[in-house]
């Protein structure tokens, strides 16, 4: 069994500029401090988990004093996001842990529900000889994706955003001829109707920072 990575992207939590879907109904600064703890809670959960290592690939100011001090409470590793959307930032940052580890499973940090099972599933089908691993969420896009081969034609092209995203990819996927493992659905934490399910998560004991 080769060795896996994982990577987390995520914004530099500078108010105004991340969760601004949620500003109109809960202002900037809170928007801001729920980002964190997002971030926050999804390192946690991928520390319990199998993979070995965390890399934190990041779009905006990477010397963040937030990220100074994550780095000083975890083994975190911090990288710079390359390239103009989000479909070629990713397959950047695939190609270059690619070169050094046998599979990278890649998240974002709006996912409440992403649990050390689900990453421990996601590593187990790569590490089985998966080509790809998805974890759709209830939007349409995707929370996961974990590949053991990176092609640019994943991610190009491709309406971030939009409701269409996880079945372009499959589409792409099946063209491919990869071989693929879907894990279970989950919803990620965008507008304030999500709150409500992020606050009963939180009152269910769930680790929350």
């Amino acid at each position: 069994m080769g060795k896996g990575v994982a990577i987390v992207f995520t914004k530099a939590p500078e108010a105004g500029k991340v969760k601004t879907r949620l500003i109109p109904g809960i202002g900037s600064n809170r928007a801001t401090n729920i980002y964190k703890q997002l971030l926050k809670k999804t390192i946690h959960t991928v520390r319990k988990s199998d993979l070995s290592e965390i890399h934190l690939y990041i779009d905006g100011n990477i010397n963040h004093s937030f990220f100074r001090e994550i780095r000083r409470r975890r083994p975190v590793r911090l990288y710079q996001q390359q390239g103009n959307d989000l479909g070629q930032r990713m397959f950047r940052a695939f190609h270059k842990v690619l070169k050094k580890y046998s599979y990278a499973i890649l998240i974002g940090s709006d996912c409440p529900g992403l649990s050390t099972a689900d990453l421990n599933q996601a590593k187990e089908s790569l590490a089985q000889g998966m080509d790809i691993v998805l974890g759709p969420a209830n939007d349409g896009g995707y929370y996961l994706i974990g590949l053991s081969k990176n092609d640019v034609r994943l991610f190009n092209k491709i309406h971030w955003g939009g409701s269409t995203v996880f079945d372009d990819t499959m589409s792409r996927v099946e063209q491919l001829g990869w071989q693929y493992s879907i894990l279970a659905q989950h919803w990620d934490l965008d507008r304030t109707a999500d709150l409500l399910a992020y606050i009963k998560l939180r009152n269910t004991g769930a680790t929350i920072y």
